[in-house]
């Protein structure tokens, strides 16, 4: 399998009812090529999924806060596959086959690839929220998802 490309599309947050926890969903938009030794052709698939993390403020030993990854997982429900290209008639069931056989295993590829990735960047959050004071200030609990703020590229 080959993810020719992938895209992070908007970011949404969501604070929990007691303002500890924030939850980010991460929406992926992917084209993967699998190669089909049978076809003699590769398979184009459209990915789409959206990655669900849980973040927690807790308190070190030493009395520093830090931001601790709580879960991080993406169900069935929220995984869509569709061929990219018109898939000729005869090929089509070794096409559905494939794709029954890809939704249960990607959640588990996502937790084993992914949430790592995104454990590291809660990790470098950390330098933020020890000169802030706090992570989950009541005055950011939403009443609906928050929009993400834009960057200023560095000049």
């Amino acid at each position: 399998m080959n993810i020719a490309s992938a895209h992070i599309l908007q970011l949404q947050t969501l604070t929990s009812a007691d303002s500890q926890e924030l939850t980010v969903k991460i929406p992926l938009d992917m084209k993967v090529e699998l190669k089909m030794p049978m076809v003699k052709n590769m398979m184009k698939l459209q990915v789409a999924m959206e990655v669900k993390a849980s973040i927690r403020e807790e308190m070190t030993d030493s009395g520093e806060k830090s931001l601790v990854l709580g879960t991080c997982s993406i169900s069935e429900e929220n995984l869509h596959l569709s061929p990219e290209d018109n898939v000729p008639f005869l090929v089509r069931p070794v096409v559905n086959k494939v794709m029954s056989l890809l939704t249960p295993a990607l959640p588990k590829l996502v937790k084993i690839q992914l949430c790592p990735v995104i454990e590291a960047a809660v990790q470098d959050l950390r330098g933020g929220i020890q000169q802030s004071e706090t992570f989950f200030s009541p005055i950011d609990k939403p009443e609906r998802p928050v929009e993400p703020k834009k960057l200023e590229a560095a000049s």
